[in-house]
């Protein structure tokens, strides 16, 4: 039997492929500054195996964010972990660690655990946006004008790609929007906006709304003439929204040196695992102890206003 002399770290990954890449980096600090065992599943997009260490049964078991069943507080302060316990003991991981503070002092190495990709694009800007499950909040999106003084932000460029995960860019049709409303309204993140919506007497957006959304944002976004860059690959069974050539879309973030961020954790760790010169991220990107919006590494700055959405400003 496999178990750790100081203990092992097991980490849960939950759905989607940022959630997984902050759980894996935050589990792989605790046991590396602990000198500890490591217990995951496979990144095989990233080149991480899986691998499988039992809990010491000698030692004690701490949890270091939520119990099953439980949400996650929004006031735990995880910095706490990353520093050399004195008492050897195993831990389970279990949350989304989306504080930008935690990886601040670790860049170089948490790069280094990841496959290279060469830098090819200094000149454009590359801007990404998550569309396929959160179309049906589209309202909510900053205005297209706000993105164009994002992309203002970077000085001289050439052009400017859109990349998303959406099979479609333009010319949605009620079916579509009625489609996604099947495919994504029963999970868990979609029930949960759709309560805090009823909860506060606002009533969820028709499909009409969506749609005069979406042609707000594709006609506003064409002042940029941005080349865009979809994606018609299946669905992975049992994601939202992440489609089974997702590799390649974060990949091709990657090689881009001016990269710019709506509130999406894929993208947050494409522009992190970039080393990209400039990188915008949404500013207004903030909840409990998710400050993401607030990333302050070498090269980022913030872009965006929280009242600017699509909806207040429907009418411009």
């Amino acid at each position: 039997m496999r178990y750790g002399k100081r203990g092992t770290v097991k980490i849960h990954f939950t759905i989607g492929f940022g959630n997984n890449l902050f759980q894996y980096c935050f589990g792989r600090l605790v046991a590396e500054i602990n000198g500890m065992k490591l217990n995951h599943p496979a990144i095989p997009e990233m080149g991480i195996e899986a691998q499988s260490y039992w809990r010491n049964p000698f030692l004690p078991t701490e949890i270091i964010g939520r119990r099953l069943g439980q949400k996650e507080s929004i006031t735990i302060n995880y910095a706490k972990w990353l520093k050399k316990s004195q008492k050897p003991r195993n831990y389970i991981v279990r949350g989304y660690f989306e504080d930008y503070r935690l990886y601040k002092p670790y860049l170089e190495k948490i790069r280094s655990w990841f496959p290279k990709v060469p830098k090819t694009n200094t000149k454009d800007v590359v801007i990404h946006l998550r569309l396929q499950n959160r179309i049906l909040r589209i309202s909510r999106f900053p205005h297209p004008s706000e993105f164009i003084k994002a992309v203002k932000m970077f000085g001289d460029y050439d052009r400017v790609h859109i990349v998303t995960d959406a099979g479609k860019w333009d010319n949605y049709t009620i079916e579509d929007i009625e489609e996604i409303k099947e495919r994504v309204i029963h999970k868990k993140g979609v029930r949960n906006w759709i309560n805090r919506m009823l909860g506060t007497g606002k009533k969820m957006p028709s499909t009409k709304e969506v749609l005069e959304g979406i042609k707000i944002l594709v006609d506003g976004l064409q002042k940029l003439d941005p080349i865009i860059h979809l994606s018609n690959s299946p669905l992975i069974p049992g994601s939202p929204a992440l489609r089974q050539d997702f590799i390649d879309h974060f990949n091709f973030i990657r090689s881009f040196d001016k990269i710019l961020i709506h509130n999406s954790t894929f993208g947050w760790w494409a522009a992190v695992l970039s080393e990209a010169s400039q990188v915008g991220v949404w500013g207004p990107w903030e909840r409990g102890n998710k400050n993401l919006g607030r990333t302050d590494y070498p090269g980022w700055f913030q872009w965006g206003d929280a009242s600017r959405t699509i909806e207040a400003l429907r009418k411009l």
